[in-house]
């Protein structure tokens, strides 16, 4: 994709943020005081509102939201766009609450503002994401294993995550020395390197001299772990452990996550309560009950806890298939509604 026309669809992203931050805002303000908005409660909002907008943007920036492949990675793209989001929010209140500029604390219509401008922004990006179609990735794999060949699979199975394999070196050494005039001639945007280069002075030689075409390099295992949201397991081991385990160094990270989560679950439980009515309905009219459905798990220092979700499948003796409404619901992942709570 040439470079412009990647800028104007991120400045297209942008402009329609923008809008729903705009958009929210209207929202909060007519649900709080009515619609027409009084001038008299719209004027002192849209100054502190127009600021706060302009930092939630850059933060969406900073956080790499405006990174149009991310919008196909689903699972990455909800946890950073959560965590951004929370963190806006708590810039937000901080700054109503405590800098003095703020004239205004708009505690119910911030908190409508929140919700509303969440469901907009998601709507939005979900729209953009269904109708921009991004050319695949086109990457070049160096080095062999079970995990490479069920990356490269998963590929070609779902060629809508943006990522081809145009050239796969399994020998590192075979070939190596031309490696710079192989990426150049096949327009390589990315290298993915699973072999072991530490050992191999040569590969080391020819990924050194790979430089000059800012192609971007990837560790297997770091590109394995963010599109399968998990670990190869032939890199696990008792070092793998003491080097990313330690737990005193997460326990702020934890802290972190731990309050993004809560605030994430609130809000989506608002939601939820809109929901579930229907889903409920939905369900007994489809299949009758039960309405939930429990799972035992094991979480965190084997800890058991249990699971909650929409039922989605029979269990109507032997038959455990997937009911009509189930589809829908774990296609849209509204099943999960219950796990807020």
């Amino acid at each position: 994709m040439k470079l412009s026309v990647l800028r104007f669809r991120q400045l297209i992203l942008f402009l329609g943020d923008i809008a729903c931050f705009i958009a929210g805002l209207f929202v909060a303000l007519a649900i709080r005081y009515g619609w027409p908005i009084p001038q008299g409660y719209l004027a002192p909002h849209q100054l502190p509102f127009a600021i706060i907008f302009a930092i939630w943007l850059l933060g969406f920036y900073i956080g790499g939201l405006y990174n149009l492949r991310l919008l196909k990675q689903y699972r990455t793209f909800f946890t950073l766009f959560f965590t951004v989001f929370g963190i806006n929010a708590g810039i937000a209140a901080l700054s109503f609450y405590f800098v003095p500029f703020f004239s205004i604390t708009p505690k119910t219509v911030l908190f409508l503002d929140l919700l509303a401008t969440l469901v907009l922004i998601l709507g939005w990006r979900w729209f953009f994401s269904a109708i921009v179609a991004l050319p695949p990735r086109k990457l070049a794999v160096i080095g062999f294993g079970q995990e490479v060949n069920e990356l490269l699979k998963d590929f070609e199975k779902h060629p809508q995550q943006g990522y081809r394999c145009i050239f796969h070196i399994k020998d590192a050494q075979h070939g190596s020395t031309n490696l710079p005039h192989e990426l150049k001639s096949r327009d390589i945007d990315m290298v993915v390197v699973a072999a072991d280069y530490r050992r191999s002075p040569e590969l080391q030689k020819s990924l050194f001299a790979c430089i000059p075409l800012h192609i971007q390099f990837v560790d297997f295992v770091d590109l394995y772990e963010q599109y399968f949201q998990k670990i190869p397991l032939a890199v696990i081991d008792r070092a793998w452990f003491l080097e990313n385990l330690n737990e005193l160094g997460k326990q702020f990270f934890s802290l972190v996550k731990r309050g993004t989560d809560i605030f994430a679950s609130v809000i989506f439980s608002l939601i939820g309560l809109v929901l579930s009515p229907f889903i409920i309905l939905a369900i007994l009219i489809d299949s009758g009950r039960p309405i939930l459905f429990l799972q035992r798990r094991v979480g965190q220092f084997e800890k058991p806890f249990r699971i909650y979700k929409f039922r989605s499948m029979r269990r109507d003796g032997e038959d455990e298939s997937v009911t009509t409404v189930g589809k829908f619901l774990r296609k849209t992942h509204l099943d999960e509604i219950p796990q807020l709570w």
